[in-house]
């Protein structure tokens, strides 16, 4: 708005300034032009499907090796639904556990990542035993 009441003022004050009209609508066009891409880049994001970048899924991959029984984290992926994350990982928990106690720690990382990270809405924990996955 600035910018095409300076360009009609100078343009309509002198014939001087016949130019600055252009000059104000070109500017104006660019940053219509930008917000328009700032819209359609946060649009697409949201409906594309688009995984997390390498920090995050490392920082996921921290929060779940943090739980006692947890041996390591063979697979973590992560998939962004709107502003939203999905997760799909493989635990290692030590073979000789129940399937009780494997359910119990994959329950675990879930309830964790997503009280700790609350963009995360869902998580399916796959449980491998550790002497399995070496």
């Amino acid at each position: 708005s600035l910018a095409t009441v300076f360009g009609t003022g100078l343009f309509y004050l002198s014939t001087r300034f016949l130019w600055a009209d252009s000059v104000s609508a070109i500017l104006v066009a660019i940053l219509v032009g930008k917000a328009a891409w700032d819209i359609i880049k946060d649009a697409a994001r949201d409906l594309v499907d688009t995984a997390p970048n390498e920090e995050r899924i490392a920082k996921y991959r921290e929060c779940a090796l943090q739980i006692d029984g947890i041996v390591g984290v063979t697979r973590l992926r992560g998939r962004y639904y709107s502003r939203r994350v999905a997760l799909d990982l493989d635990i290692q928990v030590a073979g000789t556990l129940s399937v009780d106690t494997g359910h119990d720690l994959a329950q675990r990382v879930r309830d964790r990542l997503m009280h700790e990270f609350p963009a995360v809405y869902d998580v399916v924990v796959h449980v491998d035993p550790a002497s399995e996955a070496l």
